[in-house]
């Protein structure tokens, strides 16, 4: 089994479905001529689109994909409006502990330990494509 991102771009929804599906004929004759499994069970599918449009199902040797309204891909959630607060929303209801948890026990931590911590499990889930979210977040404010 192998991961694999297929993306096309296209003005009219039925032309971008119509070069999707020949880009998943082209993916699956790759797939079979280096003898990778494409398990369409497990792929998902999200139509980006300015105007909110029913993309027709987009279907693999007789499987139709799920038509998702977010996805993650490479630990980034993202919608199909390519708004990443869920990105954001995750990354804050998974530092929230870990913050508590480093406030109750920084009065213990020399400032090398402290540092150590906050290095180590703290600053990573901030930097983590932080670029890419915080800045299409800016730009995207309700």
């Amino acid at each position: 089994m192998a991961d694999c991102l297929l993306f096309t771009l296209g003005g009219i929804p039925s032309q971008s479905c119509i070069k999707m599906e020949n880009l998943i004929d082209s993916a699956s004759e790759w797939y079979d001529q280096n003898l990778l499994v494409l398990n369409a069970n497990k792929t998902d599918v999200m139509t980006i689109c300015h105007q909110s449009t029913d993309s027709p199902k987009k279907r693999f040797k007789g499987i139709e994909f799920k038509q998702l309204s977010k996805i993650k891909y490479l630990g980034i959630l993202s919608d199909e409006s390519l708004n990443f607060k869920p990105q954001s929303n995750k990354v804050k209801q998974k530092l929230y502990p870990m913050i508590k948890n480093f406030k109750r026990n920084r009065k213990f931590l020399n400032p090398h330990l402290a540092k150590l911590w906050y290095t180590c499990l703290i600053r990573p889930h901030l930097e983590y494509c932080a670029p890419l979210t915080f800045s299409t977040n800016l730009t995207n404010r309700e």
